[in-house]
């Protein structure tokens, strides 16, 4: 969420509250000190980002005017749960620690995401193929 042209951490609580307006937006479930481990994306909440990927989504929301939610994982399993999503979707066992999620939406309903599937990474050019794949309206492609 954008506040003032500073970006917070969203609770999924207020999902119920977003979505019943309707549209497209895009829900970044991101992880404890992400920002310092191989994770492609950095959180919007970082604000000066330390890695050369810097603030990729961030240009998203603002140049394009992309509506993305950002709330941890950890605090989010209930809710990621009632949407179909197991453990195996949200932990990693081998690394011990929970992963991050880009999830798109259109009104109430889940329509896809990062990591469902081998072949989208969670990166920029996925966030990218999923903002395209739900919208393509959203993003111009000349």
């Amino acid at each position: 969420m954008v506040v003032r042209e500073k970006f917070e951490i969203t609770p999924v609580s207020e999902f119920y509250n977003i979505a019943k307006d309707g549209g497209v937006f895009f829900w970044n479930f991101i992880i404890d000190n992400q920002q310092k481990t191989p994770v492609s994306l950095d959180p919007l909440i970082i604000e000066e980002p330390k890695s050369s990927r810097g603030h990729q989504l961030r240009s998203l929301v603002i140049d394009y005017d992309i509506r993305i939610y950002e709330s941890y994982t950890k605090d989010s399993i209930d809710f990621l749960m009632g949407f179909g999503f197991n453990s195996e979707n949200i932990w990693y066992k081998k690394k011990r620690r929970f992963k991050p999620l880009f999830l798109a939406f259109n009104g109430l309903k889940y329509v896809r995401g990062i990591p469902s599937n081998e072949v989208t990474c969670y990166c920029l050019n996925g966030v990218v193929e999923t903002i395209i794949l739900t919208d393509p309206t959203l993003l111009p492609l000349d």
